[in-house]
């Protein structure tokens, strides 16, 4: 993580509000931090480097002296506690209620699978079920819906995970990063999404170095 704190200020910019002007002095950052490999459904394929991933960008944004922020602003849910109701609690709690300034930015990192059919695109939390995506995972819906109430003058989600099919050492498949929040009227200015994948591309995990690329490539700038 020798240079995280420089890649993680670029992508931020990305999402800069212009004409903040009278703005209170304080810049507030809120994080929300997502990682899941062993999921409950047998039919979902587990991953290996998820949770790591999660726990390296928290403990980034925790723990490291280049942090941007301050570890009471920043809320890590990992494997068990990465329930659907558990991750929009906490963006509700965390981020909707939380990161209110026009100085203030709300950061969702997420890093598991994700999953798209004919009704939409998902992303599978710990309790998911495969045959029942629409009832049991995070849906574009849900989340443009939500994400449009966070009030922070500038908004960065964070996306390890595609449509993987369920194949053994992959997250994604057919950009469904760029869809989970892409160009709506109800998401708000200033808000920024960066993928690990595009159209009919792979999020990879490498066991290698314990990590998936794009997080290993975020982390290392």
């Amino acid at each position: 993580m020798t240079r995280a704190a420089t890649a993680l200020a670029g992508l931020l910019a990305l999402a800069s509000v212009a004409g903040a002007q009278g703005a209170p002095p304080e810049e507030r950052m809120f994080v929300l931090v997502v990682g899941i490999e062993d999921y409950v459904d047998p039919k979902i394929t587990d991953l290996t480097c998820a949770e790591d991933d999660a726990q390296a960008v928290y403990d980034f944004f925790a723990r490291d002296p280049r942090s941007p922020t301050t570890k009471g602003r920043v809320r890590l849910l990992r494997g068990k506690q990465a329930t659907r109701v558990g991750v929009l609690r906490e963006m509700r709690d965390h981020l909707i209620r939380q990161a209110t300034g026009p100085r203030d930015t709300a950061t969702l990192y997420f890093a598991g699978h994700g999953f798209s059919d004919a009704y939409g695109v998902y992303l599978a939390t710990v309790d998911t079920k495969l045959s029942e995506l629409q009832y049991t995972s995070l849906t574009q819906d849900e989340l443009i819906r939500e994400w449009a109430k966070v009030a922070a003058g500038r908004r960065l989600f964070l996306l390890d995970a595609c449509r993987s099919g369920g194949l053994p050492g992959l997250r994604g498949y057919s950009g469904v990063g760029k869809r989970v929040l892409a160009l709506s009227p109800e998401v708000p200015a200033g808000s920024a999404v960066l993928a690990a994948t595009g159209a009919n591309q792979l999020s990879v995990e490498d066991s290698r170095v314990g990590h998936g690329v794009f997080t290993l490539s975020l982390l290392a700038g």
